[in-house]
């Protein structure tokens, strides 16, 4: 087995551990030692080694891989927790990247086994895929695939065959890293970057130069596609979560973590689309992270880096001017902000956000927007503030309480809640009047002969109503109205209902 420890790296080509001190320790968390007396003590590649853990061997346990000084790969197999060389049999015998190897074990091209990347002194990086027989296949930038050179071209299927066997053999020995330069020392690494549950790739130099560009690579449907420097590249956090009357009431930002990357940073007449609108979403610009609007103009920090359009229901598009620096372009796309004009929103979609530069070179990356449903109080319209009626009116039949209002339910969920009408004196009568398709029979209200509750109170105290499941926002609506009121006195002095 593995020995138990945190972390495994290199000291001047020996093996070290670093393991955690006492929880009570008070000086540095770690203790770091040579691996003495471990299953990893014999292991010393010189000066400069790089180790990296994979099942090689496919035993179900994890062997050791080291890089070394001198470019080339060594390998150790794990015996039962005893590391012994693979000598002869070290299936990266053939492996020389000139000086400096740093391995590191992933699935590049999604085909279930791990294949080898390797960094060098020259900031670049070379692949070798798994061939899954313990085998592992150089890639190249430009690679030359072989080619039938007996193939009847007459053969319309044979000469199908032959390009998509030669397609096939290209995908296979193609770099998919092969633009990619950091300068000096490119160490890479293999981490869940965007959140989407498989492994991008990270590569900086190993030196540490602040000056040293670092590129982070995305992994698309499972593997990685051949990478262009020169493209430029946009990552978001792919699921994005917010509530109706959040959205409804104010703009929120969805991409406050978006990453654009570019080599040459060379935006002018380029720009950023969000495609995939649906009639009730709203994209805009917002003013945060030294982003600020005025009209259809962006500023970035006080300079104006471009303009947009839309956003309405309909693509939103900036388009930047000369000044659009990729922070800049960053920043604007950090600064998008969502809201939505329905109090019945459609629950998920998907955004596509683009990024173009000068030369047209583009990427998008794809954000799902989901909206949770919440709840809306009903609306009154056309509520009167005050109503005049006649003694006599009211002391013979009840009279229209509130004939013109209006009342909206956005859900339409009325089933058990109420309609009351409270403030009511001693000599007060609130009931319904049978118009507009309600009647009333033993206190059960129908609409258009259908049982949608049942009425209670109203004489000289609060009058309500609870609507069953078969209440619609028809039926609520029509039973407002046909609130009426009565009166018992013949001095009634005025009263607020």
């Amino acid at each position: 087995m593995l020995p138990t420890f945190n972390q495994i790296f290199p000291v001047l080509g020996y093996i070290a551990i670093k393991e955690p001190t006492s929880p009570t320790s008070v000086s540095s968390p770690y203790i770091v030692h040579n691996s003495t007396g471990s299953s990893l003590s014999h292991i010393n590649v010189g000066y400069g080694g790089s180790p990296a853990f994979a099942d090689i061997d496919g035993d179900g346990d994890l062997d050791l891989v080291m890089g070394s000084a001198d470019g080339t790969i060594l390998s150790w197999r794990n015996d039962n927790g005893i590391y012994n060389s693979t000598g002869v049999s070290n299936p990266f015998a053939g492996i020389d990247v000139g000086t400096n190897s740093k391995p590191v074990f992933a699935d590049i091209d999604g085909d279930g086994d791990l294949d080898l990347v390797v960094g060098d002194q020259t900031g670049a990086l070379a692949t070798w895929r798994n061939d899954g027989n313990g085998g592992y296949l150089r890639t190249y930038a430009d690679p030359t695939p072989h080619v039938d050179t007996s193939l009847d071209l007459s053969d319309p299927f044979g000469l199908a065959d032959e390009i998509q066997r030669i397609q096939d053999e290209l995908a296979e020995l193609t770099n998919p890293f092969s633009e990619i330069d950091v300068g000096y020392a490119s160490r890479p690494q293999f981490m869940d970057i965007d959140g989407d549950g498989d492994l991008d790739l990270v590569v900086a130099a190993s030196a540490g130069s602040v000056n040293s560009p670092t590129f982070w690579v995305e992994n698309t449907q499972g593997a990685f596609p051949p990478y262009d420097v020169n493209t430029p590249q946009i990552y978001a956090t792919r699921n994005v979560t917010v509530e109706e009357n959040q959205v409804n009431a104010r703009t929120e930002t969805i991409f406050a973590d978006a990453i654009v990357l570019d080599v040459e940073g060379n935006f002018t007449t380029g720009g950023l689309v969000v495609s995939g609108l649906l009639v009730e979403d709203r994209v805009s610009v917002l003013e945060i992270g030294g982003i600020t609007v005025s009209g259809s103009r962006i500023k970035f920090n006080g300079v104006e880096i471009g303009t947009f359009t839309g956003g309405n229901g309909t693509d939103l598009q900036v388009t930047f001017g000369s000044y659009a620096s990729t922070a800049a372009v960053q920043a604007t796309a950090r600064a998008l902000g969502y809201s939505n004009s329905s109090d019945t929103p459609t629950l998920s979609r998907d955004f596509t956000v683009r990024v173009t530069e000068k030369t047209q070179l583009h990427a998008t990356t794809t954000v799902t927007l989901d909206i949770t449903p919440q709840n809306d109080s009903p609306q009154f319209a056309n509520a009167p503030t005050s109503i005049t009626v006649e003694e006599n009116a009211a002391n013979a039949a009840p009279v229209a309480l509130a004939a013109d209002i209006l009342v909206t339910d956005a859900e339409g969920n009325i089933s058990d809640g109420t309609l009351t009408v409270s403030g009511l004196l001693s000599e007060d009568r609130v009931s319904l009047r049978d118009a507009g398709g309600i009647t009333v029979v033993d206190n059960t209200v129908l609409y258009n002969g259908v049982n949608i509750g049942r009425a209670s109170g109203g004489v000289g105290a609060d009058f309500s109503v609870t609507f069953n499941g078969s209440a619609t926002s028809a039926a609520l609506q029509a039973t407002t109205p046909a609130l009426g009121y009565g009166n018992v006195s013949d001095s009634r002095p005025p009263c607020a209902i």
